[in-house]
């Protein structure tokens, strides 16, 4: 295991990024078998825009950006929810949705109305944002599970030259998110109030630019009311892994391992029960590089992600793919123009679903999300490698 690891931290282990939890839908997994009713992801994204407002220099969503500069209309928004809410199979229900972005979420205006929906409707939403705007959708955010803010720095002039923006930005979201961990504290509110672990989490993608600022930036989450810091490695896009990108930033020497190292052990000093540093780094290698350790992705089945259409005269249509790591590759969608989503449940399992399951090759693919889900899948469903009945 990569030694900068603390998903599965001793002293804290049973955390939301602990990816053992996988193990707990390890009877709903079994159910995925050609020619079967294979049941709905427990967990959806949703990128309700194809727009932002910055532009980080390791966005994996920039091709979809620079192609569609679409969003998911009221329309789109009120027809997912509803199928979200309502897809079952033998019982099995999407469970949660993740509002994500090829592009920053809280640009769509309708956002509120659509997080409200899911909430209502019984489903746990979860919500990552760069945190610009914040400030105008603090009462719905604060119903969530969790919202994650991408600061990615510690500091106003690494912040505004990862992100490509003004360095007022900084201060903005800094205020923005003392705003709503205040409002939910003081409202005691589902962010958090519901879980130990989630309420806001500040995120830091480690990357060449910022690896000094781990533990300021540690420090100034702990001040503002951030519940926990996530850091991980900013990775590989899918349009990058054949071209000079794994030359650059993004690719960490023994130096740069040791430096990261040392700001990772100096910022845990910060935690505390009501405070959570964690590290994933699990999904890498030991020099923080593609580790696609399986043979075959089940994930396809496991989970699935919803965007915004190609163009703005199909706009009351939507995306359906099947991985976020791949945003803006064609060949990882299901359905490109959904305007009934009870097409979805019928082409969930389906021949053509298979087919984009066989396309996918692991030695081709970035950093991969779900490279737990397919080493559980593998060593536990199909081979069942740690005998699961004998408990």
């Amino acid at each position: 295991m990569n030694k900068l690891s603390k998903e599965y931290s001793k002293n804290n282990r049973w955390n939301p990024f602990n990816s053992f939890k996988l193990l707990t839908h390890v009877n709903r997994w079994e159910k995925i078998e050609k020619g079967k009713d294979i049941p709905p992801p427990i967990l959806v994204t949703v990128d309700p825009s194809n727009q932002c407002n910055i532009s980080c220099v390791w966005c994996n969503a920039k091709k979809v950006i620079e192609q569609r500069k679409t969003q998911l209309s009221t329309i789109s928004l009120n027809k997912i929810s509803e199928f979200l809410i309502n897809w079952t199979v033998n019982n099995y229900k999407v469970e949660a949705v993740c509002i994500a972005g090829g592009g920053e979420p809280l640009l769509n205006k309708n956002i509120g109305n659509f997080i409200e929906k899911l909430i209502n409707g019984g489903i746990q939403v979860g919500v990552t944002t760069n945190g610009i705007l914040i400030d105008k959708y603090i009462d719905v955010l604060s119903k969530c599970s969790w919202v994650s803010v991408s600061i990615d720095a510690g500091t106003r002039d690494t912040y505004a030259k990862l992100k490509q923006t003004t360095n007022k930005n900084f201060d903005k979201v800094i205020n923005n998110i003392k705003m709503l961990s205040d409002y939910s504290i003081n409202n005691n509110t589902p962010l958090y109030a519901s879980n130990p672990y989630q309420g806001i989490c500040w995120k830091h993608l480690i990357f060449k630019g910022n690896i000094s600022e781990i533990l300021t930036s540690a420090k100034i989450a702990h001040e503002i009311g951030c519940r926990s810091v996530l850091y991980r490695p900013a990775g590989i896009t899918w349009f990058g892994i054949n071209n000079s990108q794994k030359d650059n930033e993004l690719t960490f020497n023994d130096n740069d391992i040791e430096l990261i190292e040392d700001q990772l052990n100096k910022a845990n000093i910060l935690e505390n029960n009501n405070f959570y540093i964690f590290s994933l780094t699990s999904r890498f290698g030991n020099k923080l590089q593609i580790s696609n350790s399986f043979n075959r992705c089940y994930a396809v089945f496991m989970t699935a992600y919803i965007t915004p259409p190609y163009q703005l005269d199909h706009q009351d249509s939507a995306v359906f793919s099947l991985c976020c790591d791949w945003r803006g590759n064609p060949k990882l969608e299901l359905k490109r123009e959904v305007l009934d989503f009870k097409e979805i449940q019928r082409l969930w399992g389906s021949d053509q679903h298979w087919k984009i399951q066989e396309y996918i090759n692991p030695n081709n693919c970035p950093r991969c999300t779900f490279k737990p889900h397919n080493e559980i899948f593998e060593n536990v469903i199909l081979k069942d490698t740690i005998s699961k009945a004998f408990i």
